[in-house]
């Protein structure tokens, strides 16, 4: 009797989500990949995908692509550390009217910070629940003593795990999951944990990555709608024809929904036609060289001043017909029967 072994694989969140990342173009793949890493989408990365993208669709030439390969392991598997701790706090920018380059250490015990008022406190305990979990989130308000020349807020915390400490610069690594393992409880914060409800949350680690994908791809579109409004001009093709010509005919209706077969059916430019041009070109050269463009509008001129001549004619003709002449001879007889019976009876 032999025994066999069935292996089963098993399916994560972490495998499904390698398998669809790895199955997309190589734009996204792209962005995907840095997203996966915890990486920030900048702008040149939007524009280096996008690159791809045309690429991809024939629209610009090919270059040379680093290949990519998609092994994701969330971060619930390496990231959290059950023996971190904040170690210091240094190198605050923008945030009140704090010195820059103080340094707050955290001792692994306990720590008091205390001081007159106006010394900073509050200003160290908002950059803290800005870059921690807190429930009473609190704007930083940059430095009122000056009228400009303001600092976005900025600082870096130092971690211990194990026995290596390293630093991570807040906001920039504020994706790391560091920043997700404290929080903030302060006096503000008591009455809303009284008052107010917990929301629980369940949420498997890397569903993130689905909505931060949505958000890079809405920025790709933006680029291709900037680029097809750029592209979107409209343009008279018609006006680079002398004549009429079924060419031109054809190109004064075109559109966004003519078909490009249509266009098509009329592309083969055979040798004779080239010849047929270049006779044409020269006969052009020549007629321009005589200068009979001028000689052409003046006597379309000459033709518009004739044309009106000729229908001022006819208007007048209307008063030298038969019937038109005997009625002004009836209406003088009678005017000169009419003078000679006034002066007769004496009347006016």
């Amino acid at each position: 009797m032999v025994e066999t072994k069935t292996t089963v694989k098993t399916v994560t969140l972490e495998s499904e989500i390698n398998l669809f990342a790895n199955a997309l173009p190589y734009w996204a793949k792209s962005l995907s990949k840095k997203l996966l890493s915890s990486e920030t989408i900048s702008d040149d990365n939007i524009d280096t995908s996008y690159s791809y993208l045309l690429e991809d669709a024939g629209l610009r030439t090919k270059t040379a692509r680093p290949e990519l390969n998609i092994d994701y392991i969330g971060e619930q598997l390496t990231s959290y550390k059950m023996d971190l701790r904040l170690s210091k706090l240094h190198s605050v920018e923008g945030v009140n009217a704090l010195v820059e380059n103080q340094i707050i250490e955290f001792s692994p015990n306990f720590t008091v910070i205390y001081g007159v008022n106006g010394s900073g406190k509050s200003g160290y305990v908002r950059m803290l629940k800005k870059a921690f979990f807190n429930r009473t989130d609190e704007p930083i308000i940059p430095n009122v003593h000056i009228d400009s020349g303001h600092k976005s807020p900025k600082a870096e915390f130092v971690f211990v795990s194990g026995e290596a400490d390293y630093p991570l610069t807040f906001p920039d690594k504020s994706s790391n999951a560091e920043f997700h393992q404290f929080s903030v409880f302060d006096s503000k914060s008591i009455p809303v944990h009284l008052n107010n409800k917990n929301e629980f949350e369940f949420r498997p680690a890397g569903l993130n990555f689905f909505a931060e994908l949505t958000e890079v791809f809405r920025r790709v579109e933006e680029k291709i709608n900037q680029d097809i409004n750029a592209k979107n001009i409209s343009m008279d093709y018609a006006s680079f024809f002398d004549g009429e010509s079924e060419i031109k005919a054809l190109l004064s209706k075109v559109t966004a929904n003519t078909k490009i077969d249509e266009l098509k059916k009329h592309l083969p430019f055979s040798v004779t036609d080239k010849d047929r041009r270049k006779k044409l070109e020269e006969q052009k050269a020549q007629l321009q060289a005589l200068k009979k463009d001028k000689e052409i509008e003046e006597l379309e001129e000459k033709k518009k001043l004739i044309e009106s001549l000729c229908q001022h004619i006819e208007n007048n003709n209307k008063f030298f017909t038969t019937d038109y002449l005997n009625k002004i001879r009836s209406a003088i007889d009678d005017y000169k029967v009419k003078d000679v019976t006034s002066k007769r009876d004496g009347m006016d």
